[in-house]
């Protein structure tokens, strides 16, 4: 998010589409949860986008090792 400026203007497009498919559930529930938790404390949008950040990063992380692990165990069970 802060790096947008500074991403070529040809790679945005790419660097946009990546980010949706990618990080969008785990997006989207932090942004919730940010609502949740911030929005009536009396914080900045600066002050919120930067305490948002390490609960994007985890709710992500979470998410993505969520699904890896329940792949792992639907693929490990597979007898060949």
């Amino acid at each position: 998010m802060w790096t947008w400026p500074y991403v070529p203007s040809f790679a945005r497009s790419f660097v946009w589409g990546a980010a949706i498919l990618a990080l969008f559930p785990g997006n989207f529930l932090s942004s919730i949860l940010m609502d949740k938790l911030f929005w009536k404390s009396g914080l900045s949008l600066t002050a919120m986008s930067v305490a948002g950040m390490p609960v994007l990063v985890a709710m992500n992380a979470a998410l993505w090792f969520g699904v890896i692990g329940a792949l792992r165990r639907l693929l490990g069970r597979r007898s060949y």
